[in-house]
């Protein structure tokens, strides 16, 4: 059924990569999957850049980028995906990086697009 399916093979992946992120974070909004995708696309990029990337705001991306750190929310304890650093040389600046926990979520992900 899905080998004249041109969709089929991605489609599959993404399925299996979102499945991964759901694992981690039951809850796990669409936003919070392209902030940790766009971190892994850019290890150092600003969390200006992130809001900026999706079109948000910085206090929306502030909330997204506590969930996928360390730090969580009242609610939510922090995955511990992406690390957050101030910038020395400007400290109003946020420079984002994976964790080793996020690396290895990647990890996965990247296997998983592999195996299609």
């Amino acid at each position: 059924m899905t080998e004249n399916n041109p969709y089929a093979a991605v489609s599959k992946a993404l399925v299996r990569a979102l499945g991964r992120l759901r694992d981690r974070h039951a809850d796990m909004t669409l936003q919070q999957a392209m902030t940790f995708f766009l971190v892994a696309q850019n290890p150092g990029i600003t969390q200006r850049a992130i809001y900026e990337a999706l079109g948000t705001n910085d206090s929306v991306a502030s909330r997204t980028v506590a969930i996928l750190s360390d730090v969580g929310s009242r609610n939510t304890p922090g995955l511990d995906l992406i690390e957050v650093k101030i910038n020395p040389q400007d400290r109003r600046e946020r420079i984002l990086r994976l964790t080793p926990k996020g690396k290895r979520l990647m990890d996965d992900i990247v296997a998983d697009f592999s195996r299609t």
